[in-house]
């Protein structure tokens, strides 16, 4: 089984656009995770603002279209993840200028267990390696849905397991 596919647990496409900003963004994610019963309804506001006070500190928007936004809450009782793709790309006030189009929103305990923190870390340095494949990022670009997403960036961390 790959290493993240117990992590990712949802993969979306979101409507982008220039309308569309980094809290439109990260509020969709929340509410794929609150619609697949991942996180509850009533806990998308209180999520969604402690992902945007991390996203005050400096922006997760990494480059090459990619944001990485995540945070910490204390109703949440394990490492959790979903995958997201914007269409059209959306400003993300990124480290290169550039809209993003991927989005890999990833949310963990307040207080975690050391597992749980090495966990974090190894899943999240996996997903770093394969969102810095130019042909992933480019394959999924090419998705036309949210399970296709998934499946292959989830197919791509088996093969480079």
């Amino acid at each position: 089984m790959s290493q993240l596919s117990e992590f990712i647990v949802a993969s979306r496409l979101l409507e982008g656009g220039r309308m569309v900003n980094k809290s439109d963004v990260v509020q969709q994610l929340l509410q794929g995770l609150a619609e697949e019963g991942h996180i509850a309804e009533l806990d998308v506001p209180g999520i969604c603002e402690a992902v945007l006070r991390r996203e005050a500190l400096g922006t997760t928007g990494i480059g090459n279209g990619i944001a990485i936004p995540h945070a910490r809450h204390a109703v949440l009782q394990h490492p959790l993840a979903i995958l997201g793709l914007c269409r059209p790309p959306v400003e993300f006030d990124s480290l290169d200028g550039e809209p993003i189009d991927i989005a890999i929103l990833i949310l963990g305990p307040s207080d975690p267990s050391e597992k749980q923190r090495r966990e974090w870390m190894r899943r999240s340095e996996r997903m770093m390696r394969l969102l810095g494949n130019k042909e992933l990022c480019d394959r999924l670009r090419q998705a036309t849905s949210a399970s296709e997403v998934l499946n292959r960036f989830l197919t791509d961390d088996i093969d480079g397991e």
